[in-house]
């Protein structure tokens, strides 16, 4: 049975930049290889200093190239290329390895925060060995079924690394959030694309009076349609509607 981890990585090039600009935010990196080893990674970033994000990322041993892409409603589109051979240093051919579906990424200067769908419990825990086995720090956080319902969170079993559970969750955060919002998500009827992309337009500002943001913001963000937003959003909506105001 599939279940959904949320967890934390820190993968070698994202925290030390990140700690050059600590107020910039980064979200759902697509990362492709080349033959010789280099991964090319396609990185939305907002919310801090570009140019000293640029020039801490230009400055890094690991990046080979650097190329702003595209900039939209505040945010700007990176094309990040590493250096050749650092394949091994990643987590993401691991992420290939066992079919790991990747629901959600944010960059932050302790890591990449994920939520990620793993085909079942033995997929996660070899995932985990494997980052172990490359010197990549692990810390899962949380840990339910794809219907919302809570697992035990402890994956003691295997080799010692760096994996946390539910009980060593960092002061002040709740490490059963993410149980929480995919529970109520699931009991209000809203299919997971439809809660991604009305969290994404929540956290855009789309729902402020003024909006902060737009159709076409949104849809970039995902990688999708304007129109696919659009009904999302509005099917979305109205599940919220039928389901819980008037349920």
């Amino acid at each position: 049975m599939s279940v959904i981890a949320e967890f934390t990585i820190r993968t070698p090039i994202i925290p030390g930049v990140l700690e050059a600009v600590p107020e910039m935010r980064l979200r759902n990196p697509d990362v492709y290889w080349d033959d010789d080893g280099a991964a090319k990674a396609m990185v939305w970033a907002w919310g801090g200093d570009f140019d000293r994000f640029e020039a801490a990322l230009e400055a890094h041993d690991s990046v080979g190239d650097l190329e702003l892409v595209a900039r939209a409603d505040g945010r700007q589109l990176y094309a990040v290329v590493t250096v050749p051979g650092v394949r091994e240093d990643l987590p993401y051919p691991l992420m290939v390895t066992h079919d790991v579906v990747v629901l959600e990424a944010r960059g932050t200067p302790d890591g990449f925060e994920m939520r990620a769908r793993f085909p079942s419990r033995s997929a996660l825990i070899a995932y985990r060995d494997g980052c172990a086995e490359r010197d990549i720090p692990f810390r899962l956080r949380t840990l339910y079924s794809e219907t919302g319902t809570s697992g035990e969170p402890d994956l003691s079993a295997g080799t010692g690394t760096n994996a946390g559970t539910g009980t060593n969750a960092e002061p002040g955060t709740n490490a059963g959030a993410g149980i929480n919002a995919t529970a109520r998500a699931t009991a209000a009827g809203l299919t997971e694309v439809q809660r991604r992309t009305l969290c994404t337009a929540a956290e855009l500002g789309y729902f402020e009076v003024p909006r902060g943001t737009t159709m076409d913001a949104i849809a970039a963000e995902l990688g999708v349609s304007t129109q696919a937003v659009s009904t999302r959003l509005r099917r979305g909506q109205q599940r919220l509607v039928d389901n819980v105001l008037d349920g």
